[in-house]
């Protein structure tokens, strides 16, 4: 049954109307979101790339486990613009102590998924994770 509830929860993220690419571009107006691998990188638009450089922690609660707390998933970006190289660590719990989202270089980034789940209380090995990651100029 809890597959069936993981499908029929892929299928609607899967519906959302913001783009999803490989390398999109933010336009004054919008945002674009994107989905990156571990270890990958994307060019947003000639100002800007974004790499998921690497999964900080991910003590988000496995499927299997009963937790009193849900746990969280953090990551680290490295951005490149024409200021040069920052980092930002987004999280998966959100609040002040672990946000959701970072500024830098006049862009806003937002964790909004870190898959996959987990299902046991094993390690994800490194290669399969996937950030995607909503980016909007601040405006």
């Amino acid at each position: 049954m809890r597959s069936l509830g993981l499908v029929f929860a892929l299928l609607v993220l899967s519906c959302n109307s913001s783009p999803t690419a490989p390398g999109g571009s933010v336009s004054d107006s919008g945002a674009t979101t994107l989905v990156l691998q571990v270890g990958n990188s994307s060019q947003v638009n000639s100002d800007l790339r974004l790499s998921f450089a690497q999964v900080v922690e991910d003590s988000r609660c496995p499927a299997s486990v009963t937790c009193v707390w849900q746990g969280n998933g953090a990551i680290r970006l490295d951005i490149t613009s024409g200021s040069g190289t920052q980092s930002a660590t987004l999280n998966t719990a959100g609040g002040n102590n672990f946000p959701r989202d970072a500024s830098v270089a006049g862009y806003s980034f937002t964790l909004v998924e870190l898959e996959p789940q987990r299902q046991t209380p094993d390690p994800v090995p490194a290669q399969q994770y996937r950030a995607t990651i909503r980016v909007a100029r601040v405006r």
